[in-house]
């Protein structure tokens, strides 16, 4: 075989690899690959605050992002027989909590027009996937496995109030 033919083989063999690994990682946990194409339809994308593929950002990215904050609280979260310190920037409406230096929740308490429940999601970045868990009481929608770990908020006459954002399992279920 020329030598021509065999660096053109290897390449389409290294192409057809790394697209078949690609997808591979994608069906497994497609919440962690979403598109960066942020629908016309978000108001506040909630995905910017990951770092990487497993982990969220850190106080000083979060303060590199949006400046500094209004108010910082200290405290502790009590779950089960343990307690969390948290840090809380407040921007605002917008309460960023933070344990071990990441970001674990987002709390929004200001009130958010919507015009139809089935595009809540998308008005924060996120989406349902096979295996995303929908709660719906009819005056609270929960989500869990849409793109962060859970997605909360109570609801009323078109109006989204008491929204958490949580990226992990910390404060919840």
């Amino acid at each position: 075989m020329k030598k021509g033919k065999l660096v053109f083989l290897v390449i389409i063999l290294m192409i057809v690899g790394g697209l078949v690994f690609g997808i591979s990682r994608v069906m497994n946990d497609p919440e962690k690959y979403q598109s960066s194409n942020v629908s016309s339809n978000v108001m506040f994308d909630v995905t910017q605050f990951y770092a990487s593929e497993n982990a969220t950002v850190s106080e000083s990215k979060l303060i590199e992002m949006l400046g500094d904050p209004d108010e910082i609280e200290e405290w502790n979260y009590k779950k089960s027989s343990k307690s969390y310190p948290i840090r809380t920037l407040i921007y605002g409406n917008y309460r960023y909590n933070f344990n071990s230096d990441m970001l674990q929740r987002i709390s929004i308490e200001e009130e958010i027009p919507y015009e139809n429940k089935d595009e809540i999601l998308e008005m924060f970045g996120l989406k349902k996937y096979k295996n995303s868990d929908v709660t719906d009481t009819n005056s609270a929608y929960r989500v869990t496995n849409c793109g962060v770990h859970d997605f909360w908020t109570q609801y009323s006459e078109g109006k989204l109030t008491n929204i958490r954002i949580s990226y992990s399992s910390l404060f919840g279920n």
